[in-house]
């Protein structure tokens, strides 16, 4: 199977854009606003072992950006969960339309194939393995420290 998110150098790691983190928080206000969902507190930046911005929709739902790809997703609930199950992105027209891309829930929680981890560096690739990580969303939504 051929996935559509593209794997890129650097997506697995853990990147600081303030600039691309505004432009996500703005999206995802808008988001919320028209799934009529609350945003909780503050989005949290990526860090040693969380390579994305995460923040938390009306308790139920966590949004995730991961810069690199500048890639979208929802997990329900997530917690301390490893892994969390993904759910559908709330307002997600609102994500396109300020430039990001939305992770679909199929693609995510499906698989990869080792040729899907090919622009990736050895380092990347190496953590993936050492990890065991099977589904393409813990990849590009990843602890990795």
């Amino acid at each position: 199977m051929t996935i559509e998110v593209p794997l890129v150098r650097g997506c697995t790691l853990p990147v600081v854009d303030g600039d691309c983190a505004r432009a996500w928080m703005t999206a995802v206000h808008g988001a919320a606003r028209e799934a009529r969902l609350q945003v909780e507190g503050t989005s949290r930046p990526p860090t040693v072992g969380r390579n994305y911005y995460a923040v938390e929709l009306s308790g139920l739902l966590e949004l995730r950006l991961n810069v690199t790809l500048r890639l979208v997703a929802a997990v329900y609930d997530a917690g301390s969960r490893l892994d969390a199950e993904f759910r559908k992105v709330p307002g997600a027209g609102v994500f396109a339309a300020a430039g990001f891309a939305v992770a679909g829930v199929a693609e995510l929680e499906g698989g990869f194939e080792q040729a899907d981890l090919a622009k990736l560096t050895a380092l990347e690739r190496s953590d993936i393995a050492y990890h065991g990580v099977w589904r393409l969303g813990d990849v590009v939504f990843n602890w990795f420290d």
